[in-house]
């Protein structure tokens, strides 16, 4: 447990924990532990995870490293405001991915992609949005993504991906459907449209330009590339054969020059990089050549056409070493705008404001940046070398580290910017490291509001619970220096200014530990206050001014403490083998009275390598410490272990379960221990294996498994955990617990 306070504030365990239980099976209906089934809220942790959880009267406290929170909105598509920081509004929800869109004339959009559902509709890859955001009965479902979409002044709608069947009929690759989704009289719209992939469509007049992977149109040879006249159903002579597959096309406003972009490297007979302008009428390569050295997947011309945007995988282009998105001259392939991007990863879609001052791109990247999230940036083309600003819509990819998820399309619809892709949330509102919310309702409390600059790991209250001491990576609170270590306001989120600057040197404080005047610190650190104090240090709880008597050294990290419920008795776990100079194995005792190590010294994490001591827990009766280990597989790396608080030398474990896996969090509860991790299952003694995923309830006496699991869904898992009032409340970086949306924490009543 992180945030650590004298245990007379947590509830006895009842008698029934002390009575030894002989388990063969799961036990169920002689415990009563927390519910399988979280508390409804309407919080949501948008982005990364949340580090710390401890609930203080009325209140939840979540720190973390995450800078959006909810009420968010679930699906793969949203509206943004285009200024500001990004505010997002709803869209009907996407069950699937996002790949296209455009709009529909009246003010809505027509949607393409891999999906099966918007709005709680069965729509195939394909669907309408009105401009009161209800879905239409706009319905000609494909049985394949849909790639590219386009539409003719008719109100007509071209259709290319990767299907064989639309609106119930054979269509190869390509389709046409009326404006009420009905398919058309077309002659392309056959079986025989197009023999692969169509990824790119663009309409001039009544040209219909193609492009993908293709090899032949209408049973006639076309590779990659073709044209077709909408008016007369037939190719027209356009065929510049690129080598390698059409990502995107864009016509000029005259429809005299097509730009091409993809992953070739010839077209029309001529050697271009991936980037290409061709003359329509004649289908020659004009002198445009992207020089690009990795694909391009997307195009978009400044309203003046003087610019020709390109967004992709690359890194050099046009003979410069610029990532992922640039400005070309259209007629002389010099680099115009955006000279000096720091993308690193890929460019999927572009949008420029009708004006041409602001430029947007998505993707599946991280932009070097601190002003940009990944996913989504905006770039200022009327400010001096183009930078990035502060424009960053809060989109989620679930989680916190999936490199999968991606913005695949933009577009400008009214006074809002439209984005679809692969994520899965969006929505919020910008809160960085640390909120309250209401324990009963889960609401976000807005009366705190924390200014802190850095991660939040750990989160412990004063004895009146009128303040709070936070400790992790930031280095200011409330405009003022604070490094590490603050005391804030626990309404406000103010600071409480007789508590000054510790000056923590580097690194992190993992956590904090409170106990009368004392509070103790561990983490990373070498030094606080300008004296060595190597990874713990003891500082005066109204001051912060660090206690230069206090003479314990740990040689490795400290992760976690707690405090026995008299306050006189301090365990700490972490990765290290010694303590105050003594031999102490990821679990070490001190006496709080006087400061010096205990004689208490389980070698059980000393046995095996890779052990890597994480959160402990002392019981509120004080006769147990239950300790958390990650590591390698194997014993004793990756254990929960039991050990009596009382003893000398090598105290044994009562008993171990071992998970296998990390396990990061423990809390008591009143009838079970909890822990959460990143782990898959649980041991059950002789018994197979019990599934088990990030979180799992064991009985107090045996170690065994109860019969409580609540189907976590997160990346890496579960990071901290309380038993509090409102029950047992978990933090990380979940997107589910028991099947429903629980994105970052959750609370499991009647722990």
């Amino acid at each position: 447990m992180q945030a650590a306070t004298p245990h007379i504030l947590r509830r006895a365990l009842t008698a029934a924990i002390a009575a030894a239980l002989v388990i063969v099976a799961l036990p169920s209906t002689a415990f009563a532990f927390a519910s399988t089934v979280p508390n409804a809220t309407p919080l949501q942790i948008g982005d990364r995870e949340v580090k710390s959880v401890a609930q203080v009267g009325s209140r939840i406290y979540l720190g973390g490293n995450f800078r959006w929170v909810g009420p968010s909105f679930n699906g793969s598509a949203g509206f943004a405001e285009p200024n500001g920081l990004g505010t997002m509004t709803v869209f009907p929800e996407v069950t699937g991915n996002v790949l296209t869109a455009i709009s529909d004339g009246a003010g809505g959009l027509i949607i393409g992609g891999s999906f099966t559902a918007v709005g709680g509709l069965p729509r195939a890859n394909i669907a309408q949005v009105n401009s009161t955001g209800a879905v239409t009965t706009f319905n000609p479902g494909t049985n394949g993504p849909v790639n590219a979409l386009v539409r003719d002044g008719s109100g007509n709608v071209y259709l290319g991906g990767k299907f064989s069947a639309a609106g119930g009929q054979a269509r190869q690759n390509l389709a046409r459907v009326t404006s009420a989704g009905a398919i058309s009289t077309f002659a392309f719209n056959t079986s025989a449209s197009a023999s692969d992939e169509v990824r790119a469509l663009a309409l001039s007049g009544n040209s219909l330009f193609v492009g993908g992977t293709f090899t032949t149109l209408g049973a006639t040879g076309r590779v990659n590339f073709g044209a077709i006249n909408t008016s007369t159903n037939a190719l027209t002579t356009l065929n510049p054969a690129p080598n390698n597959t059409v990502n995107d096309l864009v016509a000029n406003a005259a429809g005299t020059t097509l730009y091409a972009g993809g992953n070739f490297t010839q077209i029309a007979g001529q050697n271009r990089g991936r980037v290409a302008a061709l003359t329509v009428s004649t289908g020659a390569a004009q002198a445009l050549n992207g020089g690009a050295d990795a694909v391009v997947n997307d195009l978009e011309l400044s309203p003046n056409e003087q610019t020709l945007f390109v967004g992709g995988a690359f890194k050099n282009i046009s003979g410069s070493p610029v990532r992922g998105i640039a400005g070309l001259n259209p007629s002389t392939s010099a680099i115009t705008e955006i000279n000096n991007s720091k993308t690193s990863g890929i460019v999927n879609t572009i949008e420029v404001s009708a004006d041409g001052t602001k430029l947007w791109y998505g993707g599946t990247f991280n932009h070097k940046s601190p002003k940009a999230l990944r996913l989504i940036a905006q770039v200022d083309l009327a400010a001096a070398n183009d930078p990035v600003t502060d424009w960053q819509p809060p989109i989620f990819n679930g989680l916190s580290t999936n490199p999968k998820a991606g913005v695949n399309t933009m577009l400008t619809v009214g006074s809002k910017l439209f984005m679809g892709g692969t994520f899965r949330s969006y929505g919020g509102q910008n809160k960085e490291y640390l909120v309250a919310v209401n324990a009963a309702t889960g609401a976000l409390d807005a009366t705190f509001s924390p200014v802190i600059n850095g991660q939040v790991n750990t989160v412990v209250p004063s004895a009146d619970g009128q303040s709070l001491y936070i400790g992790g990576v930031f280095t200011q609170v409330g405009g003022q220096t604070r490094t590490r270590i603050a005391k804030i306001n626990a309404s406000t989120g103010a600071l409480v200014g007789a508590f000054g600057d510790p000056v923590v040197n580097k690194l992190e404080v993992f956590t904090l530990a409170l106990t009368g005047n004392k509070l103790y610190a561990g983490g990373q650190f070498t030094k606080v206050g300008g004296n060595f104090h190597r990874r713990i240090a003891l500082l005066d709880a109204t001051t912060g001014v660090a206690d230069t008597s206090f003479a314990i050294d740990v040689d490795g990290a400290v992760r976690d403490m707690d405090l026995t419920s008299t306050g006189q008795s301090l365990f700490i776990s972490g990765d290290f083998a010694t303590v105050g100079g003594l031999a102490r194995f990821d679990v070490a005792k001190i006496n709080t009275n006087t400061d010096a190590v205990e004689a208490w010294a389980p070698a059980f994490f000393g046995t095996g390598a890779g052990a890597l001591g994480r959160k402990l827990d002392v019981a509120p009766n004080d006769s147990a410490v239950y300790v958390a280990s990650a590591g390698p597989t194997g014993t004793p790396a990756s254990n929960l272990a039991r050990f009596p608080t009382t003893g000398s030398g090598n105290v044994a474990p009562t008993w171990t379960n071992d998970v296998q896996d990390a396990i990061e969090a423990v809390a008591v509860g009143s009838d079970a221990i909890y822990i959460g991790g990143h782990f898959n299952d649980v041991a059950n003694g002789a018994n197979p294996r019990v599934d088990r995923f990030q979180l799992a309830a064991l009985d107090p006496a045996t170690g065994l498994p109860l019969n409580w699991d609540v189907n976590a869904g997160g990346y890496r898992g579960i990071f901290d955990m309380q038993v509090g009032a409102a029950g047992l409340i978990v933090g990380g970086d979940s997107i589910r617990i028991a099947s429903k949306g629980h994105r970052g924490y959750a609370v499991f009543p009647g722990a």
